[in-house]
């Protein structure tokens, strides 16, 4: 079967020959005549039957498997159509054109649906709710091997009419009673009734074993109305805390080390403590010790095991920096068993990395006027920190090639420099006395400067000038 857009431009349902109109739909079928493709012009007088789309004799009907034309191919050297199958006279999905539709063209696609969009509060506030219900608990707590508390459930009618609520408490261990929860609770709108739930943990349990309690209130008006409270009791109680020190100020290329102590100041024995340090982008963790095994990479992560009560677990953490700025380090201690006083299981650290200062010279200007030589010696900051309170405090000379003497007359030493930031220079004139025929000679200064944290830096370096 082909298809062609120009044979197709009429109204749907319309055939024109001639000056005589007929009605149904017309499609070319595809013959052979004399290897030659020949266009037979096919009628299909009942627009609302099957319809002889694989133009084979009969027409199809609808439970029958049909061929249609699709790909091109080649049949006795000519390009014909290649047949594809259909589901059935109706199969529209699958049919495929190679160009132009049957009639005039299909409807508009159906709009898009407006996409649904929440509520407001307005209109929420407006929406009367008949039956509700919340249950609220706890919350989560540790007791001490021996110890017992009462936990108290809230169950509450948030309708707008009387409710009555089937109630269920499960627990995952023998240590809460639940036998006196009633099996069910009647509310008023808006009225509240506290269920208590006694618990107690035997003397010989395990630390860091837990308790699930939960308490379900459904609503007989309505089996879909319920809410859910839980409740996590832990066996033993262990406030851990963790505190971290370091010097407050290093010198760049020297190990920080860093002393983390985690202490248990509680009163039971915390149970797979984990301590975790986090290094800030620049300080490099070289190494830990401690009483567990410690793991060094990006971060320090270290299982310490069991901490008992009223004990203290150190850990060395030495580390690395190659650049100079203030690191700030934290560290963060927990354990399997209940700890009340989270506020105390992080701790911080600050430390300035500094940078040293490290002194380079270069003689330039060189100019010798009878018996005196002149020249600019300028000194620069090639180190990754500031230096501070730079002077030269002695110069020395001495004739390397000819003969003569060579004496130091200007300026006075020492000579202050003052502060060079790193990548910074800074030039002072010196006035040398050449006599006889020296023709090359070396320069030695010595001086010092201080880094940022006052600590001191010696500095030699020598030149050889040519008058």
């Amino acid at each position: 079967m082909l298809f062609r857009s120009t044979g197709l431009g009429n109204p749907a349902g319309t055939f024109y020959s001639g000056s005589n109109d007929q009605y149904g739909t017309r499609f070319y079928c595809v013959d052979i005549v004399q290897n030659i493709a020949v266009l037979n012009e096919q009628q299909v007088d009942n627009a609302f039957g099957p319809i002889d789309w694989d133009c084979r004799q009969p027409p199809l009907s609808s439970n029958t498997a049909a061929d249609i034309t699709g790909e091109t191919g080649t049949e006795n050297g000519k390009t014909i159509e290649i047949l594809q199958s259909l589901n059935g006279w109706d199969d529209w999905g699958n049919l495929n054109y190679l160009t132009g539709a049957i009639g005039e063209a299909g409807a508009p696609p159906a709009p898009a649906a407006a996409p649904l969009t929440e509520i407001t509060v307005e209109q929420d506030a407006k929406i009367l709710t008949t039956f509700g219900v919340s249950v609220t608990g706890p919350g989560n707590l540790g007791l001490a091997l021996g110890q017992s508390t009462t936990l108290i459930f809230d169950v509450q009618n948030k309708g707008t009419a009387p409710d009555t609520y089937s109630l269920l408490a499960t627990t995952s261990e023998p240590w809460a009673n639940i036998t006196g929860v009633p099996a069910q609770v009647t509310l008023g709108p808006g009225a509240s009734q506290a269920i208590q739930i006694p618990v107690q943990v035997g003397s010989s349990d395990t630390t860091g074993n837990a308790d699930q309690i939960l308490l379900r209130a459904l609503s007989q008006h309505n089996s879909k109305i319920y809410d859910i409270a839980r409740s996590i009791i832990t066996s033993g109680s262990a406030d851990l805390a963790v505190s971290i020190s370091a010097n407050t100020s290093q010198i760049i290329g020297s190990p920080l080390i860093q002393t983390i102590t985690v202490s248990n100041r509680g009163s039971d024995v915390a149970q797979n403590v984990s301590l975790i340090e986090t290094l800030p982008a620049g300080l490099v963790p070289v190494s830990a010790t401690s009483q567990g095994l410690c793991n060094v990479s990006s971060a320090v992560v270290c299982a310490l095991g069991t901490v008992a009560p009223g004990a203290n677990v150190t850990t060395k953490v030495t580390t690395m920096s190659s650049s100079a700025g203030t690191f700030v380090s934290s560290a963060t201690v927990s354990s399997s068993v209940f700890d009340p006083i989270l506020a105390n299981n992080t701790g911080s650290t600050s430390t300035t990395i500094i940078g040293k200062p490290s002194i380079s010279a270069q003689v330039t200007n060189v100019a010798l006027n009878g018996n005196t030589l002149t020249l600019t010696l300028s000194l620069t900051n090639v180190g990754s920190g500031v230096a501070d309170k730079l002077a030269i405090s002695k110069i020395s000379l001495r004739p390397l090639e000819g003969s003569g003497t060579v004496s130091y007359v200007s300026p006075a030493i020492p000579v202050p420099i003052g502060n060079l930031q790193q990548g910074a220079s800074s030039s002072v004139g010196i006035t040398i006395g050449v006599s006889g025929t020296v023709t090359r000679l070396e320069l030695t200064e010595l001086g010092n400067a201080q880094d940022s944290g006052g600590n001191l830096y010696n500095f030699s370096m020598s030149q050889a000038v040519s008058p």
